[in-house]
């Protein structure tokens, strides 16, 4: 099983660390933190951080500074490259006949392979992409850059910090490389600043303009801002040369070699920083702004592809002989269609395949919907009363054991305070996304926690395996559709109704998104043949509007309450069906898609 070299601690990047000591770290929690990992590494087989005890308080002290990272690797050169861990796990693949990889890693490694012309990946005939739904997203994480004013301030402090006078440069660099540490910093903040203050007011005309409401936190950028970089990015060049000299002191390589890894790093920045300050029609540019009380607003540059599927085009899809891409969500409604999930990940010639599904919904499932629970748009204390008495009325179905699933960590802390008194008095344990525990940690203590019941946001509707009664009731708040004024939708949105023509972009685009979203948080119910629970939708739309059948057609058949009357509903999705297939337009490649109509 292979994962990316973040998720490795590099020995050599260790023991640098180890002798540079206390000119490197900033105080005795550091240095703390820094002998713990020592310790581990020399009994670890794996090398993996998050088999590191006490990994999540450790990583975010000192994980920059210790972890297997492309842009400080010294490959053969480097004098612990037989006993490093990653490379180990790499040389294991070259012999490997099955590699079992996640999206983001096996993208990672064929834009090496396309960027540097050099081998990354091991030759491989059959690629088979499962959950491929997810594969438009992870490309776009993947496959765009991110530069944040929080990492921009580590790693200036990380160079040098003027509070403890300790740093990678400390006792290496002239008095004017550490001027030229503190200007840069002062400069970026002024530029950070800059930003937020425009994505404010961008934000607030948006809501006015609209009279809706908007992801005030999230603010596109279409065209050249009215903010000037130039400062900062020829800082951050002036630095890397800097960084470049200082580097010439040390006496040993491995210091040297993090020296000018650290000025690679300089100018890595400044060319992020320079690409997102000219907007192209090839990429979606925004600004991401995330409140934070005691250390200030976390700004963030994001750049992503419009088109990703252009780009695993290039990538992914010609490269072995054949690429299968399976879930069970590709396809929207009943017709077998998987042209929307095609168009978006730039499937144009391949062939399909469409399989029916092993569960019998009719006799383990039960769906309840709501025509006369209030309108989710309306998110007055009307609605918040109604829909959380409903709440508790399916909670108190099944004893807890129940996931409610929220489109915005907004509601789900509207809805969590509303509740909250009411489960701690019926001894409910409420676990809330978002809160001190992660979300690997939250899913193991409700699944070995009675009564429990949880709140989620995007990360609980999909990927959640909750088999058996500990998951007996899957409420879903309100219909999963995307924010509207969101960047990255929005840009996608445009360039589909480019494509196919202005008002087609709901039932072509936003519609089918919503149905894939719906249909998997469906699916974190019924995991096995013998689990029997409840799904809950509590939007009224679903009933209410001409494009609810849509939705309702693409959910397994089971028994269907409305307003709490057991109701006759028909549906075309077939369970156990023969399989279906069709052929594409040919391409320059072939590539089979399967479904299934539930997970």
């Amino acid at each position: 099983q292979a994962v990316g070299r973040g998720n490795y601690v590099s020995l050599r990047r260790l023991y640098v660390a180890l002798k540079a000591g206390q000119k490197l770290f900033n105080n005795d929690d550091e240095s703390q933190a820094l002998q713990a990992v020592a310790k581990w590494a020399a009994t670890t087989d794996t090398g993996l951080l998050e088999e590191l005890p006490s990994s999540k308080q450790i990583l975010p002290l000192i994980g920059d500074r210790i972890q297997s990272d492309s842009s400080h690797c010294m490959y053969e050169r480097c004098p612990n490259y037989q006993q490093c861990h990653y490379q180990r796990m790499k040389r294991e693949m070259e012999s490997a006949n099955v590699i079992v990889i996640n999206h983001a890693y096996l993208l990672t490694l064929l834009a090496i392979e396309a960027e540097f012309n050099r081998k990354a990946m091991p030759p491989f005939d059959v690629l088979i992409i499962d959950e491929a739904h997810r594969l438009e997203d992870v490309a776009t994480e993947t496959l765009g850059l991110r530069v944040s004013n929080y990492g921009l301030e580590r790693f200036l402090e990380r160079l040098y910090s003027f509070r403890k006078r300790r740093g990678l440069l400390a006792g290496y660099a002239d008095t004017e490389t550490l001027e030229l540490i503190a200007n840069t910093r002062e400069v970026a903040r002024e530029f950070y600043e800059d930003l937020k203050n425009w994505s404010l007011q961008k934000a607030a005309e948006k809501i006015n303009g609209n009279n809706n409401e908007a992801p005030a936190r999230s603010v596109r950028v279409t065209r050249q801002l009215p903010i000037d970089a130039s400062s900062l990015i020829a800082h951050l060049r002036e630095l890397k040369k800097a960084i470049r000299r200082a580097g010439d002191n040390p006496q040993t390589r491995e210091h040297r070699f993090e020296i000018t890894s650290a000025g690679k790093r300089c100018n890595m920045i400044a060319d992020a920083i320079e690409q997102f300050m000219h907007p192209s029609s090839e990429n979606v540019h925004w600004i991401s702004l995330e409140a934070h009380q005691k250390k200030g607003d976390r700004i963030e540059l994001r750049v992503a592809p419009v088109d990703t599927g252009e780009q695993l085009q290039r990538l992914l899809y010609f490269q072995p002989k054949s690429v299968i891409l399976t879930s069970a969500t590709l396809t929207t409604g009943n017709s077998k269609d998987f042209s929307f999930f095609q168009e978006c990940l730039g499937l144009e010639g391949c062939e399909t395949l469409h399989l029916g599904s092993p569960f019998h919904f009719d006799q383990q499932a039960e769906l309840h919907l709501y025509r006369n629970l209030p309108d989710p748009r309306s998110r007055n204390d009307a609605y918040i009363r109604q829909v959380s008495e409903e709440i508790i009325k399916l909670i108190q179905k099944t004893g807890g054991h129940a996931f409610v699933l929220f489109t915005s960590v907004a509601d789900m802390k509207r809805f969590a305070e509303a509740l909250r008194p009411w489960l701690q008095e019926h001894k409910h344990e409420l676990f809330e996304q978002h809160s001190q525990l992660d979300r690997n940690e939250m899913l193991e203590r409700f699944k070995k926690t009675p009564r429990s019941v949880l709140f989620g946001v995007a990360s609980f509707w999909d990927g959640v395996d909750v088999p058996g009664k500990a998951l007996s009731n899957v409420i879903i708040v309100k219909l999963p559709f995307d924010v509207p004024g969101e960047p990255l939708f929005e840009a996608r949105l445009e360039a589909y109704e480019r494509k196919h023509g202005r008002n087609r972009g709901f039932y072509g685009y936003s519609l089918p998104r919503a149905i894939l979203r719906l249909r998997q948080g469906f699916g974190r119910l019924i995991r096995t043949k013998t689990d029997r629970g409840i799904v809950a939708i509590l939007d009224p739309r679903i009933l209410t509007t001409n494009y609810g059948h849509l939705i309702l057609e693409s959910l397994p058949p089971c028994r269907t309450y409305i307003d709490g009357e057991l109701q006759h509903r028909t549906s075309h999705v077939a369970r156990d069906e023969p399989a279906t297939g069709r052929k594409g337009r040919k391409g320059r490649g072939k590539c089979l898609t399967g479904g299934t109509d539930a997970q």
